[in-house]
This record gives C-alpha cells, sequence and structure tokens, in this order.
C-alpha cells in the first residue's frame, strides 16, 4: 500500500537522513525546516520519499527540499511526490517553485515532471556552502529555479486527506448524491441522476466498497468530508467525488494526486461527461464511449487511461 501524508512538526527531525540527502548542510535545512510542511510517501511501511514546502509569498510555494531513498531510486516517487504537492497545492498558491543544482540530469527531472525555468541565483552553492556541492560527477555552482503554474483560486478551508474511517461514511454518500445532483445536473437528466444516485443508498454495501479498496478522504479542520476517491486493485480508479462546495478550490486535483500516487502502472477510469474535462487536464485519454445502465437507464461515460 502507498500513502503520503504530512508529518507532525514533532516529527520532523525523525527524517534528518532523508532531508540530509535532499540539503547536504544541516544548517540550510534548518533555516526551512520549521516553517515549511514536511510530507512523506510510504510503501510497504517503508518510508520512500519525503518533501518539504514553504510558502514564500501569497502566490508562490517553495520545494525547499525532495528526497528518495536511494534502494527506490528511478522508479516514480520523486514524481509521485510532486504530483501530489501540485494537487495539494492547487488552488492555495498561484506557482509551484523548486530551486535545484544546475546538474543536467536534476534539470531534466523537474522539466519532465512539468516545471519550466524561472531564474538562477549564481555561485549559491560556493557562497551557502561549506564544502563542495557534488552531483553527478560535477560540483554545483548556481541554484537554478523552475517554476510549475497552478491554478489560481484560493482555497479557504484548510483540508486534509486521509484514509477512510467508518465515522465518515455518512459524509461521503452525502458528497456523493449532492456531487450528482448538484454537479452533474448540467450533463445528465433528472431520470439520469436518480438511476445514478438514488434517495436511499445501501449504506453496507457502500462500506464494503471502500473497505475493499484503497480509500481516501479530504476533510476540512471541522470534520466536514469536502471530497473523496477510491482504487481498486492495482489501477483502477474506482471514484472521485468532490462537493459541489468545494468545486475548483483543488480538493479533486489532491484527491487524484493522492490515488495515483497509490496506483501501479496505467491507471484505468471511467468518467462521467461532466469529469471527462478534468480527467482530460491531467493527462488522462478517452479509450472508449460506453453507455453503462443503471436501474434501467444508460448513463453516457468514457473509459480512459493515464499512460505512465
Amino acid at each position: 500500500m502507498r500513502w503520503i501524508e504530512r508529518i507532525a512538526d514533532e516529527s520532523k527531525t525523525d527524517f534528518r537522513e532523508l532531508l540530509l540527502m535532499g540539503d547536504e548542510q544541516w544548517d540550510q535545512v534548518t533555516r526551512y525546516l520549521w516553517r515549511g510542511a514536511l510530507f512523506a510517501l510510504r510503501e510497504d511501511a517503508e518510508t520512500r520519499a519525503i518533501a518539504l514546502v514553504t510558502q514564500e509569498t501569497e502566490a508562490i510555494c517553495e520545494v525547499k527540499n525532495l528526497a528518495v531513498d536511494p534502494r527506490w531510486r528511478r522508479q516514480g516517487y520523486g514524481r509521485a511526490l510532486l504530483d501530489f504537492l501540485a494537487g495539494w497545492f492547487c488552488g492555495r498558491e498561484r506557482t509551484l517553485l523548486v530551486g535545484t543544482g544546475d546538474a543536467p540530469g536534476t534539470l531534466s527531472f523537474y522539466r519532465n515532471c512539468g516545471f519550466e525555468p524561472s531564474h538562477v541565483v549564481p555561485n549559491f552553492f560556493i557562497t551557502h556552502y561549506d564544502h563542495p556541492i557534488i552531483e553527478d560527477g560535477q560540483r554545483l555552482r548556481d541554484m537554478v529555479y523552475l517554476r510549475k503554474s497552478l491554478a489560481p483560486q484560493a482555497l479557504e478551508k484548510l483540508w486534509v486527506i486521509q484514509p477512510n474511517e467508518t465515522g465518515l461514511l455518512q459524509g461521503m454518500l452525502r458528497i456523493f448524491h449532492e456531487a450528482v445532483h448538484v454537479t452533474c445536473a448540467k450533463d445528465y437528466s433528472p431520470e439520469q441522476r436518480a438511476a445514478w444516485a438514488p434517495e436511499t443508498l445501501d449504506e453496507a454495501a457502500w462500506a464494503k466498497r471502500f473497505a475493499e479498496s484503497q480509500t481516501r478522504v479530504a476533510v476540512n479542520a471541522q470534520g466536514e468530508v469536502l471530497g473523496f476517491a477510491n482504487l481498486e486493485g492495482a489501477n483502477y480508479l474506482d471514484c472521485l467525488y468532490v462537493s459541489p462546495e468545494a468545486q475548483g478550490q483543488g480538493v479533486g486535483s489532491a484527491l487524484c494526486a493522492t490515488i495515483e500516487a497509490l496506483a501501479v502502472g496505467d491507471i484505468e477510469v471511467r468518467v462521467s461527461l461532466t469529469a471527462r474535462p478534468f480527467f482530460e487536464r491531467r493527462g488522462y485519454r478517452v479509450l472508449r464511449e460506453v453507455r453503462p445502465v443503471r436501474a434501467g437507464i444508460a448513463l453516457p461515460a468514457f473509459e480512459m487511461r493515464l499512460t505512465r
């Protein structure tokens, strides 16, 4: 099982070894450690990668440290964390910034993750470090900054993503019903929506569905459910629903990034007419149009795939 979680401040130093892989000098790490948000990607009860992000201005957040355990490099963990962060901070800041050395391999990695050149700070590694920093066989000199644009909307409520708990079921089913009957109203008739999300839902069946899959729930600071998603098997994105009131605030993007981080290989999903543009923006491509039948009524949809 793969999971990304935010680390509490009191536990940040537990990750000193990995933090020093991303930034070799501890006094440099401590300059941003306590003012940033630290995230850990775990799989099979092991921490495989970490990332620390700070808010630099009202519109910019910066990846200050990104490190992957040497045993698990070149297996997509670093990219999975960056994808997650783009979703997590989407709607809060407008730009995700990262500073790195001028080693070609590292720069290529960030470009492949959707970052583009921003600016350069000359001789940064010469001025700020007490020993030569070597990467890819060369001594680093300049700090090269790259940027990735995020959605511009402001997220008004703080929220976290956590594994499914029994106590969240009622809120999740409410979100499902509201998303179908409100968000999808422009694309589906009342009869289609009633077949898709009837007034009475089989709670036991839904609970079993979530228990047998990897389910993640977005909850705000008041404990209210804002959205949920789940992964069936290794690579099937089964559900992704967000409260109509939380639309456009980055909740869906962060949930999707979390599920993508859990998945192995290409990801398959069946999406509604309403959701198709969202998934296309994330790189999913339509395989075929389908018309699954619920309660005797056809519901137009698309089978899509994210190739990784």
